[in-house]
């Protein structure tokens, strides 16, 4: 799993590895969940790039329907 620290954290056992704030390590889960709990750490989250199409962008291959014209009521009385 992949976290960013937001704090510097020094491991104490084993090696001494120091994990520095600002930074993104890819962790085993259990390691990076630890982390998490404590608060020091947040999980960075991989954004999808959406396709975005410009609004001056026809469309394509999609006919463009007009809408059809209204009668027009010229020459019509109330009683019609």
């Amino acid at each position: 799993m992949r976290i960013r620290f937001i704090q510097t954290r020094t491991v104490k056992a084993v090696d001494g590895q120091t994990y520095e704030s600002g930074k993104v390590y890819d962790l085993p889960d259990a390691s990076a969940l630890r982390w998490l709990r404590r608060g020091v750490a947040v999980e960075v989250v991989e954004a999808v790039e959406a396709e975005v199409k410009s609004i001056d962008e026809p469309p394509q291959n999609k006919a463009i329907q007009t809408p059809a014209k209204k009668k027009s009521r010229q020459g019509m009385t109330n009683g019609q």
